[in-house]
């Protein structure tokens, strides 16, 4: 058995950037903003959605690069990929 180095990148579960906000954060104030529309509340919206990013930004400094993202994947949201539909399964059989 040989030991082989096996090169991983270093960025692998960032997510993407558009401007200076990354995808979880933008979604996430498009959400307020577009609510704030639908309901005429567009400077209380602003306003909560400085404070939204900045407590998801808080809450994302603490952990590992992707952690909001396999959270999500974890609790089934969403899948992860077309290998691994339901990450609720803890068992893989094949």
């Amino acid at each position: 058995m040989s030991s082989m180095t096996i090169e991983m990148p270093e960025h692998v579960d960032s997510q993407a950037q558009i401007l200076f906000w990354e995808m979880d954060e933008f979604g996430a104030g498009i959400g307020i903003v577009g609510i704030g529309i639908m309901i005429h509340w567009v400077v209380t919206s602003l306003i909560v959605v400085a404070f939204a990013v900045s407590l998801i930004k808080k809450m994302k400094n603490n952990s590992l690069n992707g952690a909001a993202i396999h959270a999500a994947c974890g609790t089934g949201l969403f899948s992860l990929n077309k290998e691994f539909p339901d990450l609720l399964e803890k068992e893989l059989f094949i």
